[in-house]
């Protein structure tokens, strides 16, 4: 793994700035020299002074000094797999690596799971779906949560939560989840807004198929209020969805379905074939055409 004061220096030299110049106002010159020589680390205040003024971000600075380890090799092996580009022996390896390492931390655990999520379906013999065991984990990790919520909490949350609570529990953690701001993380939003996006959507969904009605509803509004300030044309689409579905589910009329037809024609426009598929499924399961099961919906699909 690389080291704090090895970016640092890095970054330093492809600004041409020299010691002193980078750190006048910061920090002393000679304390400085120690974090670049990795004698000592930088707090978090000082770390991102000394940033701003090479004009780099923290979110780069940690793609830095992560770009050796494993978890990030695990990870462009399972965007490899995404886009079927994996061989066989590269899933065994991943698979592998990931099953020896999901207990060191959230990150690796999240990445495990996504994995036997994402990549069962094009390897069932070498990556098995998630097993008791894995959803087990993840409701007890996801129900001892209170108070605070790190990125990766948030991560689990949303990609997890409605996989592995039965609804009763899905709406006490919903209960107790903070109000989410548009403004939280100031410039570095993109993993929280994306989470906070899956976590109303997932959740509004879950209660929209269990008519409860009033809870989607109030989903539905504090989404819309989170995309007018994080637009994401998907989570756009997916408030369409489910803002179709409140609707029909209310007035029983078949017509309110027609929007779910517009939107998975513009997922077919934009090359996302298999949501587009999972769209009209999910119409044609309400007009009858087809049996409805939930794993096949478009927001229980992994």
């Amino acid at each position: 793994m690389n080291k704090p004061g090895d970016i640092l220096k890095k970054f330093r030299l492809l600004r041409n700035f020299n010691q002193t110049v980078l750190s006048k106002g910061i920090i002393s010159r000679p304390a400085y020299s120690k974090i670049e020589n990795n004698w000592q680390e930088p707090n978090y205040e000082i770390l991102t002074a000394l940033l701003a003024r090479l004009n780099y971000e923290i979110t780069d600075f940690w793609r830095e000094l992560n770009r050796d380890n494993v978890v990030d090799q695990c990870y462009k092996l399972f965007l490899k797999g995404l886009e079927g580009d994996l061989t066989e022996q590269e899933a065994r390896n991943l698979i592998q690596v990931l099953e020896d390492s999901k207990f060191l931390s959230n990150r690796h655990y999240h990445l495990y799971g996504m994995t036997k999520s994402y990549l069962h379906n094009s390897f069932p013999s070498i990556i098995s779906s998630l097993e008791d065991s894995d959803k087990e984990y993840f409701r007890t990790y996801i129900n001892s949560l209170k108070n605070s919520y790190s990125l990766y909490d948030l991560k689990i949350i949303g990609d997890f939560a409605t996989h592995v609570l039965p609804y009763s529990e899905i709406k006490k953690l919903y209960n107790r989840l903070p109000e989410f701001s548009p403004y939280d993380y100031a410039e570095d939003t993109q993993l929280y807004r994306t989470q906070i996006h899956k976590i109303y959507n997932n959740i509004c969904d879950i209660a929209v198929l269990e008519n409860d009605l009033e809870l989607a509803s109030e989903l539905l509004v504090k989404h819309k209020k989170f995309a007018k300030v994080h637009s994401d044309l998907r989570y756009l689409l997916y408030i369409q969805i489910n803002e179709a579905m409140i609707l029909f589910k209310k007035s029983g009329n078949i017509c309110d379905l027609d929007k779910l037809k517009e939107v998975a024609k513009i997922f077919n426009q934009i090359g996302d074939i298999k949501t587009s598929e999972a769209v009209l499924y999910q119409y044609n399961s309400y007009v009858g055409e087809d049996t409805y099961k939930p794993d096949s919906a478009i927001t229980h699909d992994f």
